[in-house]
């Protein structure tokens, strides 16, 4: 991980699985709607993190979020300002919020 911040409570570990979940969501539909060698980098991914969540090898929620977030911000084409804050950020749950936009 490249340092994000742990959740500072309850609250925002509820907000960043939910945006987690909202992504995932986006992302499924994206790839379901969208021929494989269009989004093939995308589902591999989506596939590979679910796989993980599974298997339980993420070794935190924040470490889970962090990597998900960051490896998505790598494949989705972001505008400028919102990429730059998403791999600035240290918050899992802004940066993941900035990459519902693209998705939907």
């Amino acid at each position: 991980p490249f340092g994000d911040a742990p959740p500072a409570d309850a609250a925002e570990a509820g907000r960043a699985a939910a945006l987690e979940a909202e992504v995932e969501e986006a992302l499924g539909e994206l790839c379901g709607d969208t021929p494989e060698e269009e989004v093939g980098s995308l589902a591999s991914l989506l596939r590979a993190h679910r796989l993980r969540v599974e298997r339980g090898e993420y070794p935190s929620q924040a470490a889970r979020w962090e990597h998900f977030s960051l490896s998505l911000c790598a494949l989705l084409a972001l505008d400028h300002a919102d990429a730059v804050a998403a791999v600035a950020s240290t918050a899992a749950s802004e940066r993941l919020q900035l990459l519902l936009s693209p998705l939907r």
